[in-house]
């Protein structure tokens, strides 16, 4: 559908985005989005093609959408320039544009919600994954799970428990506590709402 290319003033920083798939749209926008599209800051994703062969395919057979939204992180404050391009009847349309970031406010957070409770375990959250990403639990006993989203650098602003159906939103800076029973042997997966990083509850 399209790609985004943003480069930062200096030519330091450098941002690649694709357009997602309906269902990463739905999990970005929490459920309701209502685009055609929407795309993902490259930085962390997992590889992709440009198989030229793989994208004629796909856009012969896909409808073009008539709206494409882009959503990555600017690493810092700047001026940027941009250049979105799409496909329309096989041809490729480019649109450069510039954009101002401006410094971000200072969150706020105050004692209780960064406080966790003292039998809880502590997950760290950031732009390498979780730290830790695997933690051996009991079968039967109710555990509580403290996560800390350190930065707004990541995709982790949700926490998930696909079997579970637990789905937390997880704000810069605040202790998000997780307070679940395992009521089987094996592997419990997290993963953040894009399901790009990955933990394991390993129950015994």
């Amino acid at each position: 559908m399209a790609h985004f290319v943003i480069i930062s003033e200096d030519t330091t920083d450098f941002l690649h985005a694709h357009p997602m798939t309906k269902e990463e749209m739905a999990e970005m926008s929490g459920g309701h989005g209502d685009m055609a599209g929407m795309a993902h800051d490259d930085h962390n994703a997992k590889p992709h093609s440009h198989d030229a062969g793989e994208m004629k395919d796909k856009a012969e057979s896909n409808e073009s959408p008539s709206e494409v939204a882009a959503h990555t992180t600017f690493p810092r404050a700047g001026l940027y320039k941009v250049w979105a391009q799409f496909q329309r009847d096989n041809q490729p349309i480019t649109v450069p544009f510039v954009v101002r970031v401006a410094e971000g406010k200072k969150q706020q957070t105050n004692a209780k919600a960064q406080t966790s409770p003292a039998d809880a375990i502590k997950i760290t959250v950031s732009g390498a994954g979780y730290e830790p990403s695997s933690i051996q639990v009991e079968k039967g006993q109710t555990i509580k799970l403290a996560f800390l989203r350190t930065d707004a650098k990541n995709c982790g602003g949700t926490i998930v428990f696909p079997s579970l159906n637990i789905r937390r939103e997880l704000p810069v800076g605040q202790t998000v506590v997780v307070e679940l029973t395992p009521k089987e042997s094996g592997e419990l997966a997290f993963t953040c709402g894009m399901n790009m990083y990955q933990g394991a509850l390993i129950v015994q």
